[in-house]
């Protein structure tokens, strides 16, 4: 049995041990492997020390994804044969840089899929045929609209999509990963966590929060949900509250959306002692549901 993993460059005294990471694939009971990704890698692509070697690979693919990432929103992409990888003597075919902005990606069978912004802020999703070789043009799965699209996932029956709207979640369902895409309707007006694939590929899995709703998980199969039944407990006091969804004008027009928590049969106008709480910085939503007790108490 084998398995890939990165690991922290060998120790030595005064050295950064976030630098010079590689990704190798080791038989279990053998220790040490051989280098498959990362600078150290014979015949690889190039990196530098700063940038993060990984891997992923799926049941849905004989085709291996290498990643290229570090300290910002996009990463590089490339891909191998999962038997190459397997002997240590991966040919790896790049198929996205930095400047690509590439922000997710996935395999089914011959089909790699990409989420981008390089020319479409809120995200576009591509596909490329892998078994055309390199430089073939990738075809647009999923154009950019008025939602902002954060991350995608295979199953063996398409492409799933995790998106937001004024920081609450939706997802989308791309049967077979071609044609029109079909909106999963969700539980609750939530904040979606973990969009995988399950461990053999048939459904995918997501945990979900609300303003007054602890984390749950749910299991997604040819656009179904279904609840998994793992679920954080929710504090019974919170059924006492309700959530206000608001605009804030600018001074310059914009349109700022905002969230009220306030208990049941609370009016907006009357006067309620109140905790404000904002963020502007750093991609994090201030609007996207988050559950907190102590909030609410």
């Amino acid at each position: 049995q084998q398995f890939t993993y990165t690991r922290l460059a060998e120790a030595a005294q005064g050295a950064d041990p976030m630098k010079n990471m590689q990704v190798t694939v080791t038989t279990v009971g053998h220790p040490g492997g051989t280098v498959v990704l990362g600078n150290a890698a014979k015949d690889g692509p190039a990196f530098v020390p700063e940038e993060f070697p990984l891997i992923s690979a799926s049941t849905l693919s004989h085709w291996i994804i290498g990643m290229g990432a570090g300290a910002h929103a996009d990463g590089r992409v490339m891909v191998a044969r999962d038997r190459d990888v397997a002997k240590a003597k991966p040919t790896w075919r790049e198929v996205a840089g930095y400047a690509d902005q590439v922000t997710g990606s996935a395999v089914l069978g011959d089909s790699l899929y990409t989420l981008s912004t390089k020319g479409s802020p809120n995200g576009a999703v591509y596909r490329r045929d892998l078994r055309a070789g390199p430089g073939a043009a990738a075809a647009i799965v999923l154009p950019q609209g008025d939602l902002v699209l954060r991350d995608i996932a295979t199953a063996i029956d398409g492409l799933y999509v995790s998106a937001q709207r004024d920081g609450v979640s939706h997802l989308l369902y791309i049967a077979a990963g071609r044609g029109k895409p079909v909106e999963v309707t969700l539980p609750i007006e939530g904040d979606m966590h973990n969009l995988n694939a399950d461990q053999d590929g048939r459904s995918v899995t997501f945990g979900l929060n609300g303003w007054l709703t602890d984390l749950a998980f749910y299991r997604v199969a040819h656009g179904k949900l279904q609840e998994l039944g793992i679920a954080s407990a929710t504090w019974p006091g919170a059924s006492a509250f309700s959530t206000v969804r608001e605009d804030a004008v600018s001074a310059d027009g914009t349109h700022v959306p905002m969230v009220v928590m306030l208990p049941k049969g609370g009016k907006t106008g009357a006067p309620l002692p109140t905790i404000m709480d904002g963020y502007g910085s750093y991609g994090i939503m201030s609007v996207s549901p988050r559950y907190n007790p102590n909030f609410l108490a």
